[in-house]
């Protein structure tokens, strides 16, 4: 039990909004201590599973450009939290624009960051998500 009161054992759905390695390194260890299912846009699913190689944005020039700005770089980082090493992701729901997760969340594809991008609309509770990873219980 964690201090939200939430069990990890009472997830269910695990909804990628985008496939940046920041968002999904741990998704497949949540999902194999959970038993949820993994939800993504289709477009997301093809680079989540490797069937297709992700080169960017952001791409390696652009991460390493961005850890310079902040005066570091990506060696000093790898040492610092090791090495971002994400398997192949399996989405066992594929969503697409219009789909609603659950009873209350509606699915808003919203590309640019990444091709599948998606945006998730609450409309009772007004609340619009624009990325991260959720873990859903309901």
């Amino acid at each position: 039990m964690s201090k939200s009161g939430i069990d990890i054992k009472d997830i269910n759905r695990i909804v990628l909004t985008h496939l940046h390695p920041d968002h999904v390194e741990a998704v497949n260890e949540i999902k194999r201590k959970t038993g949820a299912k993994i939800y993504s846009h289709w477009v997301e699913a093809v680079y989540l599973s490797q069937e297709l190689e992700y080169n960017g944005p952001p791409n390696k020039d652009a991460f390493e450009h961005i850890l310079k700005i902040m005066g570091t770089n990506i060696d000093k980082v790898t040492k610092e939290f090791g090495n971002i090493n994400v398997g192949p992701i399996i989405t066992d729901v594929l969503l697409e624009d219009g789909d609603t997760i659950g009873n209350t969340l509606q699915v808003i594809h919203t590309p640019g960051h990444t091709p599948g991008h998606i945006s998730l609309y609450d409309k009772e509770r007004r609340i619009l998500i624009g990325g991260y990873i959720f873990l859903i219980q309901f």
